[in-house]
Formats: C-alpha cells, sequence, structure tokens
C-alpha cells in the first residue's frame, strides 16, 4: 500500500510539473507603443485567439494605424488568423504604427479616400496602402492643397486616382512618383508647385486633365507613359523650363496650350506621320515655341 501511494505521489508531482513547464513554454504577445508596453497577451494553444484590447492607443495630432510586426519598415501587419504563423517564427512583439493622413472611407467602393493632412504629419508624408483592412484607392480633390510644409510624399500601389487640384500650390514639394496603379490625374493636380523639378508618371496611365502641371516652372523633363491616350488643355502651360518631352503613340488628344510658355522648340512622337494625323489636337501648339514635331519616319513642321 505504501508503495502505490507514493507512487501515486510520485505520479502527482510530475504531472504537475508537467504543467508547470507547459505553462512556462505558452509564448507572449506584446504590444509597444512608442518604445513602451502597452499590453501583454498569453498565447495558450494553437487557436488562441488574440484578446482584444480594451482601447486602442491615442496619440495627439495622429492616428492609430495598426500593430505590425517590423517596426519601421511597416510590412508585416498583425492578423488574427495568423497566431500559427507568429509562433513559428517566434515574432512576440508588435508595434503601434501612426499614420498622419485624414481618411474617409466610401462605401460604394469598400475603399477609402485621402482627404488631408493631421496636425503631426510634418514635411515628408507616407500613405499607407490600406486602413482596417480595405484599399487607400484615391487622393480627394485638394486634399493637400496649398500645403507650405510638404516636401515629399509617398504614394501607394492602391491608389488609382489622383484628384483635381489634389497637390496644388504645395509650393516646397520637390518631386512625386506616381504608381503604376494610378490611371488619371485630374485637373490643376499639381499646379503652381514652384519646387517641383522631377515627375516619375504611373505606366497605366491613362490621362492628364487640364492643368495638371500648369506653371511648375522647376520641371525640365518628363516621360509621358506608353498607356497615356489624354493631354488636357494647358497640362504644361507656363512651366517655362520644360525642355523634352516625347509623345507616346497611344495618344489620341492633345488640348489647347498644352505646352504654352514652355521653352519646347520640338515634340518626339514614337508613331508614325501617318499616325499623327489621326490625334485630335485642338491649338495644341498655340503660345508655345514648337515648330518641329519629330516622328519616327520623318518629321511635320508645326505652323
Amino acid at each position: 500500500m505504501k508503495k502505490i501511494l507514493l507512487l501515486a505521489a510520485l505520479a502527482v508531482l510530475l504531472l504537475l510539473s508537467f504543467w508547470g513547464c507547459a505553462e512556462e513554454e505558452y509564448p507572449t504577445l506584446a504590444y509597444f507603443v512608442d518604445g513602451e508596453l502597452y499590453h501583454t497577451d498569453v498565447l495558450e494553444t494553437e487557436n488562441e485567439i488574440f484578446d482584444a484590447l480594451s482601447k486602442l492607443p491615442e496619440k495627439n495630432g495622429y492616428y492609430f494605424g495598426g500593430w505590425y510586426y517590423d517596426e519601421g519598415k511597416w510590412e508585416k501587419p498583425l492578423s488574427y488568423t495568423e497566431l500559427n504563423n507568429a509562433v513559428i517564427n517566434k515574432e512576440y512583439r508588435v508595434y503601434a504604427k501612426w499614420e498622419t493622413v485624414k481618411l474617409e472611407y466610401v462605401e460604394s467602393e469598400r475603399a477609402y479616400t485621402v482627404i488631408g493632412l493631421l496636425d503631426g504629419a510634418g514635411s515628408e508624408v507616407s500613405i499607407p496602402a490600406t486602413y482596417k483592412n480595405l484599399p487607400i484607392t484615391k487622393i480627394a480633390a485638394e486634399a493637400f492643397r496649398g500645403n507650405k510644409a510638404l516636401t515629399s510624399v509617398t504614394v501607394p500601389d492602391t491608389v488609382t486616382e489622383i484628384g483635381e487640384y489634389a497637390f496644388a500650390e504645395c509650393t516646397v514639394l520637390t518631386g512625386i512618383t506616381l504608381p503604376n496603379s494610378v490611371v488619371s490625374v485630374g485637373r490643376g493636380a499639381f499646379s503652381n508647385c514652384a519646387a517641383l523639378a522631377t515627375v516619375t508618371l504611373s505606366t497605366a496611365l491613362k490621362s492628364i486633365e487640364a492643368e495638371a502641371f500648369f506653371n511648375c516652372s522647376l520641371l525640365t523633363e518628363i516621360v509621358l507613359p506608353e498607356s497615356l491616350t489624354k493631354i488636357g488643355a494647358r497640362v504644361f502651360a507656363s512651366s517655362t523650363a520644360l525642355s523634352k518631352v516625347s509623345l507616346p503613340s497611344r495618344l489620341s488628344w492633345i488640348g489647347a496650350e498644352a505646352f504654352a510658355g514652355c521653352e519646347l522648340t520640338e515634340l518626339t512622337y514614337a508613331a508614325k506621320i501617318s499616325d499623327w494625323s489621326k490625334v485630335s489636337k485642338e491649338n495644341f501648339a498655340q503660345g508655345a515655341s514648337i515648330s518641329l514635331i519629330r516622328c519616327v519616319d520623318g518629321t511635320i513642321t508645326v505652323e
């Protein structure tokens, strides 16, 4: 009997010891906000669902953009369905990301639109690709208009449209790169951007509306993508330093005074003379010094 009781006691001790070790092995997911621990979750089983935080972090002048594994890069968001990956990769910390742009939900598109900036934005702005697991697809009309502090902005490849006057009068904005998702640039979108010197356009861009780059006096050269079919009226008017432009072969429309006041003396057209005759034109060279269209099979004199 004593042996049986002794063996039973040892078994209980071993079982308790096993349970204790198992508990110690459970990973803990730690949430950090600006370098300080905000909350912890103990991941007790493979199918554990992260505890719901009673209150999301707040910061004056910003909005909370979600939890991420990779602080600083912000490419690996926390997903409530990826607990196994977190445990396997031993990624037991997540970090609060702060966003600086104002967003508006568009119910018909199930997407968000950028409508402005928050107080903490500063001079270098990075627009997120998603918010609340939905894409950000548009920069609204006049979203950044008249911002005198904005020097650079990163546009994600979820954005398809740049609204009217979205960056107009951003006088210290020095350059812009539009991702290959953007298909249209609205009227006056970058007009009167006095410091804008470099522009990289989307390879999917179809239309540049009227006065989109009006009076960008430091812009010397721009590459128009092969996808482009429309150049609106006065698109590059008063961009006095512009001296080199190549027109794509798919172009079907050029608006009036598109290059008025530019230094251009000729345009290069990536198609034949016969194709140029099919392009609809509305006094596009009026007010400019353009005298020649250089096609792939010859030249055309502009009167």
